[in-house]
């Protein structure tokens, strides 16, 4: 996992085996592969067209290089939510956002931000404030 061992190691010095582990599931011990994460978020969070292209292909490669690094799947998912009707039709982005965050909570079921992405991929799918409420019970 890309993080300060000291960090890593103080944070987990009295913690049992199994937490430890929980710390690093969803990540990566590829450098290359948390470079293009970060690449992707950069260019994700510029929230132009061509940013968002870069941002896709740049999560992709992470994806490519290391398909558990759940933390490149939840910035795939922000990204077509975050391009949802301004570059992608909103059905389009809802179905390829959900897809890219349920990936990342099947390598990490603890990721809040991957059940966040989860849940406003699901709710932007739906128009009845009663069904999103029930949905979002239901994600979360």
């Amino acid at each position: 996992m890309i993080l300060p061992t000291r960090f890593l190691n103080g944070c987990a010095r009295n913690s049992p085996p199994e937490d430890k582990k929980k710390l690093t599931r969803g990540s990566t011990e590829n450098a290359e592969a948390y470079q293009l994460y970060l690449k992707g978020n950069y260019y994700t969070n510029m929230f132009i067209k061509d940013g968002f292209s870069k941002g896709l292909d740049y999560f992709g490669q992470a994806i490519a290089i290391d398909p558990n690094y759940g933390l490149a799947y939840t910035g795939l998912a922000y990204n077509y939510i975050h391009q949802e009707d301004w570059y992608i039709r909103p059905n389009e982005a809802g179905s390829r956002a959900r897809e890219a965050a349920k990936k990342a909570l099947a390598i990490n079921d603890s990721d809040a931000d991957a059940h966040v992405a989860l849940a406003i991929a699901t709710l932007g799918s739906y128009q009845s404030g009663a069904l999103c409420l029930t949905v979002l019970c239901e994600v979360c």
